[in-house]
C-alpha cells in the first residue's frame, strides 16, 4: 500500500472580516509551497492515519478558503482534491445553512467561546445532499487565529438506524396493541409499556399500571 503524499499548500494570507469570510474573497488558490493550515509538524504515520479517517478532515484559512482535505472528503463530496484547494468552505454548504457558517467562523475567530458539534447538510458534487455532524476549531500562530481545522461526521447511517428502529417500535405496538394476551415491558421498577390486554387481564387501569412499583 503506497502511503499518503502530503499535499503542498501555501501558508494562510489575508485578514479576517465578515465580508471576507461571506464572499470567500482571497479563495482563488496560489502556488502551494509548505504544508496546510494544520497539518504541520505531523509524522508521517500521523498524516496517514489522517488521510485515512472514516471521518471528513479538512482545514481552511481565515477568509474560509480550503487548505486541506483528506481522503474521505474527497470520496464523500465528489471534488478532487485540486478542485477542493480551489473552493471556499462555505461553497459545499446547503444553502440553509451557510449563514450558520459564516457567523459560527466569525463567532470563533473573533474569539468567542464556542464548543460541541452542530448538524448541517453539505452539497455533493454532483448535487447531492449528505447530512454531517461538524466539530471544529481554531488554528493560532504565534497566538493569532490563522484558520480552522474541522472534522465531520457522515450521519446518513446513523440516521438509517435511527429509522429502522422507529419502525420496528411501530410494528411492534402495532402487534402488541391487538394482541389478547398481556404484552408488557417492565424497567426498574415500574412499567414503561402495555397493552389494553394488560389492562383487561389485570383489572388494572391504565394510570394505576403507570404508578405501580415492586
Amino acid at each position: 500500500m503506497t502511503r499518503p503524499q502530503r499535499p503542498p499548500e501555501a501558508p494562510a494570507t489575508g485578514s479576517l472580516s465578515a465580508a471576507s469570510i461571506a464572499t470567500g474573497a482571497g479563495s482563488a488558490p496560489k502556488k502551494q509551497e509548505s504544508p496546510p493550515l494544520g497539518i504541520q509538524g505531523l509524522s508521517e504515520d500521523a498524516f496517514a492515519l489522517l488521510e485515512n479517517a472514516s471521518d471528513m478532515i479538512f482545514t481552511h484559512d481565515l477568509t474560509g478558503r480550503i487548505t486541506y482535505l483528506n481522503e474521505t472528503a474527497v470520496r464523500l463530496t465528489g471534488f478532487s482534491k485540486q478542485e477542493g484547494l480551489a473552493m471556499n468552505i462555505v461553497d459545499i454548504v446547503a444553502p440553509e445553512h451557510k449563514t450558520q457558517v459564516r457567523e459560527t467562523m466569525l463567532r470563533k475567530f473573533e474569539g468567542e467561546p464556542i464548543y460541541g458539534v452542530y448538524e448541517l447538510e453539505i452539497l455533493t458534487k454532483n448535487g447531492a445532499r449528505i447530512p454531517m455532524e461538524v466539530n471544529n476549531r481554531v488554528i493560532y500562530k504565534e497566538g493569532k487565529p490563522v484558520g480552522m481545522q474541522g472534522i465531520a461526521r457522515d450521519l446518513r447511517e446513523r440516521r438509517r438506524e435511527h429509522q429502522a428502529l422507529l419502525e420496528s417500535e411501530n410494528k411492534f405496538r402495532a402487534l402488541a396493541e391487538t394482541a389478547q394476551s398481556a404484552i408488557f415491558i417492565y424497567r426498574g421498577d415500574h412499567f414503561v409499556f402495555f397493552n389494553e390486554a394488560t389492562q383487561l387481564i389485570t383489572g388494572y387501569s391504565a394510570h394505576e399500571l403507570r404508578t405501580i412499583t415492586l
